[in-house]
């Protein structure tokens, strides 16, 4: 699980995201993640 601190949005549609930059929950290590990649997103409350 990881915090998510930018999105990148495509070149064709910048409404989607490809990209995601998180922070590992566990050991705070910084990452880039594919979109496609994701299986859930949990709305903040």
């Amino acid at each position: 699980m990881a915090q998510v601190i930018h999105v990148e949005e495509g070149a064709r549609n910048p409404k989607v995201p490809t990209m995601f930059q998180v922070a590992d929950v566990d050991d705070g290590s910084i990452t880039w993640v594919n979109a496609d990649l994701v299986s859930h997103i949990v709305p903040r409350v």
